[in-house]
């Protein structure tokens, strides 16, 4: 997990929903507002599986694959797909990645 203070809070996902950029990757969707210090977020929805401990398992893996970038200040969300399930480790970084590089992030 990342620590507090660099995670998304409630008012600020409200905010990255309405008035977010968003970038489209093969394993996740994410939503991104510019701001001062970095804050992210890892959302895992029940279509992707209806079991809570598989979705907190993809969430951690994506908090745990973030933390091997140099990330911007900007603030994130990131959706997981719908077929997350077949992705690895090294699908998950490297899509992570992709997307921060598009959105010009590290």
């Amino acid at each position: 997990m990342l620590p507090k203070k660099k995670r998304v809070t409630k008012e600020l996902f409200h905010t990255i929903m309405k008035s977010g950029k968003v970038i489209s990757g093969s394993v996740f969707l994410f939503r991104y507002i510019p701001q001062n210090n970095p804050q992210y977020a890892f959302v895992a929805p029940k279509g992707v599986s209806k079991k809570a401990v598989d979705r907190n398992y993809l969430r951690k893996q994506g908090y745990s694959a973030i933390r091997s970038f140099k990330v911007g200040s900007n603030a994130g969300i990131f959706f997981y797909r719908k077929q997350p399930k077949k992705a690895d480790f090294s699908e998950i970084k490297e899509d992570i990645g992709k997307i921060l590089q598009n959105a010009h992030i590290i």
